[in-house]
């Protein structure tokens, strides 16, 4: 099993929330689009450092940087993954077959509330 350090981490769980690595205007960070409905309909952009700086705004100039709590959630979350990797399979792939399964989870409880009114 490979070794993770805090950069790989924050995209292994930005990636399984939806996020897309994105060519952006700076070497010094990875820039990594994140879905809208991530943040109340805006897309929202995340400044990822090599060691592990995670900063969110529109652009590197007027990011600010993540609150730790959130860093946190988002490394159990990597950690997880991670994890859940060494059952088999890459940790992205394993966290879009758990949302996917979730997803139809839902659509079925949602169907089945649908019949019952």
């Amino acid at each position: 099993m490979p070794k993770y350090n805090l950069h790989d981490k924050f995209v292994i769980a930005l990636k399984a929330l939806g996020a897309t690595v994105h060519n952006g205007r700076t070497r010094k960070y990875t820039e990594m689009r994140l879905p809208a409905h991530l943040n109340r309909g805006d897309a929202l952009i995340a400044y990822l450092g090599k060691s592990g700086a995670f900063r969110t705004g529109p652009t590197v100039g007027h990011s600010l940087p993540l609150n730790p709590t959130v860093k946190a959630q988002l490394l159990a979350s990597a950690n997880k993954l991670i994890a859940d990797e060494a059952a088999g399979g890459d940790p992205v792939d394993v966290a879009a077959a758990k949302l996917a399964a979730l997803r139809a989870e839902r659509i079925a409880a949602r169907a089945k509330k649908e019949q019952a009114a």
